[in-house]
């Protein structure tokens, strides 16, 4: 899957707002060692719409710390981890 080209942000409050519908969710991944980051860890949601299909979103948050980035999450998520046949780039999933 070919990511977009990101633009950071300091919130997902206003992503969300435009984002969510009855038929979507929104996740959110958490990855370090990124091609476009490198070691910093970087936070991108990932719309998930009926039918199983998932677009990565253009937007993303960075931070030098797995702490630090997670204070990007907006309230409510759950963290899931990671699947063993994830990308090793992916740290951990938030639903």
């Amino acid at each position: 899957m070919s990511l977009p080209k990101s633009v950071l942000v300091t919130s997902f409050e206003d992503y969300l707002d435009r984002t969510l519908r009855g038929d979507q969710l929104v996740v959110f991944t958490a990855y370090k060692g990124t091609k476009d980051f490198g070691d910093r860890y970087v936070l991108r949601p990932h719309c998930v719409k009926r039918g199983g299909v998932i677009e990565p979103s253009e937007f993303c948050a960075i931070a030098e710390t797995l702490e630090e980035l997670r204070r990007f999450l907006p309230f409510g998520y759950t963290n899931v981890g990671r699947e063993v046949q994830d990308d090793p780039c992916i740290v951990e999933t938030w639903i």
